[in-house]
């Protein structure tokens, strides 16, 4: 196995400084760490299942602590191998295989300058005896013109993997504390695929996430309140030129306008637009701000064909995917199953418990009177 005594960051030097001031969000930043994992964990399952014989769980974990100046993201997926190590410090060199969530080869140097002026990464690869260590000082770079970093290496067992970035000197973009529990959910929206399916654990602040499903609403068609009750969710499997589209789009059992109402869209299994507050919600599906079809409907779908922006937050072919909701439209507006005119038009009887709940609130007023 070769060495490898230094990696090169060749690129004219004022193009970090720039990288601070892209538009991005602090869980998309983050979510480049995550990607990383998950693709190593992906190319690499049978080999980690082999090396821990069979006991075995991929995990993410993500510590920020903005008062000690610091964040950390550890994943003990199959760490940066040899034949990928420098090409991973290197700026805009695309991976040897990058039909994955590491597609741009830009993602860790970006989201690091972007986080913090000082960060290393600490990594050993599966079935190799070296462990290495690269630190990355932003001020020391432009200042100095560095083309070249020095890597450390230390041995290891053949059987040790993981890989550690730690972020010091955090810039204004770094996540306060009272931003925690909104990164949080974010996350767990973004990697609900892999959390639901048990392939990954995902910690922040050593609190593991935990996704929770949506009810679907069980009822019968809005014209027919004595008729059978069915479970609304409509199952979603159809291409269209290059585009192919998967998943499902259903009725919430209660109505909701805030984070779970909405489409959220996937590419390669990861959201890209819908992700836990910032739902994707198209007029010819969801309706008005506020109407009932606004409130209703939601779903995940799974998007192939389409390109997405450089930190994955958004796909770039808008107008085609604007003419994917209205075909979806038809699809969820059949004679045998609308779903469309259900979400807008059913009105859910009310209870027992409603009336009372309705009573108590008309007596608290009258008191006030």
């Amino acid at each position: 196995m070769s060495n490898v005594d230094n990696v090169t960051i060749k690129i004219k030097t004022g193009v970090y400084g720039q990288f601070r001031n892209i538009k991005n969000t602090v869980w998309f930043a983050l979510g480049e760490y995550v990607d990383n994992a998950v693709q190593s964990f992906e190319n690499n399952k049978s080999r980690l299942k082999e090396a821990n014989n069979d006991n075995y769980q991929f995990e993410v974990r993500i510590s920020i602590d903005k008062d000690n100046d610091f964040i950390k993201i550890y994943d003990n997926a199959a760490g940066i191998d040899i034949d990928n190590y420098v090409r991973a410090f290197e700026p805009a060199k695309i991976p040897i295989d990058n039909t994955g969530l590491h597609e741009f080869g830009m993602g860790m140097k970006t989201a690091s300058i972007w986080l913090a002026d000082l960060w290393s990464v600490r990594t050993a690869a599966l079935d190799e005896d070296e462990e290495r260590l690269v630190e990355f000082d932003l001020k020391k770079v432009l200042a100095e013109e560095k083309e070249l970093l020095e890597v450390e290496t230390t041995k290891k067992e053949m059987t040790t993997h993981f890989t550690e970035l730690t972020l010091n000197q955090l810039s204004k973009n770094a996540p306060s504390n009272h931003q925690i529990d909104k990164i949080k959910r974010h996350l767990l929206s973004i990697y609900r695929k892999f959390i639901r399916n048990g392939d990954m654990k995902l910690f922040i602040n050593d609190e593991e996430l935990i996704y929770e499903e949506p009810e679907i609403l069980k009822a019968p068609f809005y014209n027919d309140l004595n008729g059978t009750s069915v479970e609304w969710k409509k199952e979603i499997n159809f291409s269209t030129g290059k585009y192919k589209v998967n998943g499902f789009i259903g009725i919430l059992s209660t109505m909701s306008s805030s984070t779970v109402n909405g489409l959220s869209l996937f590419r390669r299994g990861r959201v890209i637009e819908g992700s836990h507050d910032e739902k994707y919600r198209p007029k010819v599906l969801c309706g008005q701000n506020g109407s009932p079809r606004y409130k209703r409907i939601f779903g995940e779908l799974e998007l192939e064909g389409f390109s997405v922006s450089f930190n994955k937050g958004r796909f770039q072919e808008h107008d085609d995917l604007e003419a994917l909701m209205e075909a979806l439209k038809t699809e969820i507006s059949s004679k045998d199953f609308d779903l469309y005119t259900q979400a807008e038009k059913y009105i859910k009887p009310k209870t027992i418990e409603d009336n009372k709940v309705v009573g108590k609130s008309i007596v608290n007023t009258l008191r006030k009177t």
